[in-house]
């Protein structure tokens, strides 16, 4: 009797459509968004140990898991809860951003993921670099929920000053010389250019 071969592990990246399956189990979890990002430092810091693909597919799983907190689920289905756990989780990204090492982190690494991969890491970067903070409290110390992150600065909060930021600056030019990553981290140098403008 001959029994078929045992089925190995593909050595081929994962889909994204498999990536995007994945990550909906890893949302069930309902990670926090420092949560993510310290995972993301974790699997990013591994990536560039090992050079393996299987390291570079864990850092897409947390790059689309910031993603995903960032821009929601956006589908007809989608309840008011969704949306604001959504509002709540970007206001939380963006505070990271301005605060923490998140934008560095994004620019820093891109060698450590695979090129959709970055296009997400620039997408989730710009997007950061847009958005406003919202205070402490929100504008009227009601809370981030009454805050709608619309329109104009709301008093004591701002967006991410980036012409302090010389680290992230000298990071993204010198990734500019590289050309596996200059595309991205061009891109990222405009919106650079543009929210200081």
């Amino acid at each position: 009797r001959i029994h078929p071969p045992p089925q190995t592990p593909s050595s081929e990246p994962i889909s994204p459509r498999h990536m995007i399956a994945s990550l909906a189990k890893v949302l069930g979890a309902k990670r926090t968004p420092e949560q993510v990002v310290n995972a993301l430092r974790d699997a990013i810091s591994v990536s560039e140990r090992e050079e393996t693909e299987k390291a570079k597919d864990a850092v897409t799983k947390e790059i689309l898991a910031l993603k995903a907190l960032l821009f929601g689920a956006s589908t007809p289905n989608s309840s008011s809860v969704d949306l604001a756990a959504t509002a709540a989780s970007s206001s939380a990204l963006v505070t990271l951003a301005r605060d923490g090492d998140l934008l560095l982190l994004l620019t820093s690494h891109l060698r450590a993921m695979h090129f959709q991969t970055r296009r997400d890491a620039a997408l989730i970067f710009n997007n950061l670099l847009r958005r406003e903070v919202p205070p402490p409290g929100g504008p009227h110390g009601g809370g981030e929920e009454e805050w709608s992150g619309g329109g104009g600065s709301p008093k004591g909060g701002g967006e991410v000053d980036m012409a302090a930021d010389t680290e992230l600056l000298t990071a993204l030019v010198e990734g500019y010389e590289t050309n596996e990553i200059a595309l991205h981290c061009g891109e990222m140098l405009r919106e650079c250019i543009k929210s200081e403008g």
